[in-house]
């Protein structure tokens, strides 16, 4: 069954939670390396500007299992 469209406020505010996941092989995780994870938040911090939004919070953290 396909998800409901998202209802956006009228005042044109609103929150979002994104999910992101990253693969790698089998024991390797990418994001391990200080530079990888560095070169995340830069992302984050360059499309917040670009898209003129602010974020609220985020963490990059290894798998469950």
């Amino acid at each position: 069954m396909a998800r409901l469209a998202r209802v956006k406020a009228e005042d044109g505010g609103a929150y979002y939670h994104l999910c992101g996941r990253t693969a790698g092989p089998i024991g390797d995780y990418p994001l391990d390396d200080k530079r990888c994870r560095r070169k995340i938040i830069d992302f984050i911090r360059l499309f917040a500007k670009v898209y003129c939004c602010e974020v609220m919070g985020f963490c990059i953290m290894m798998t469950h299992s």
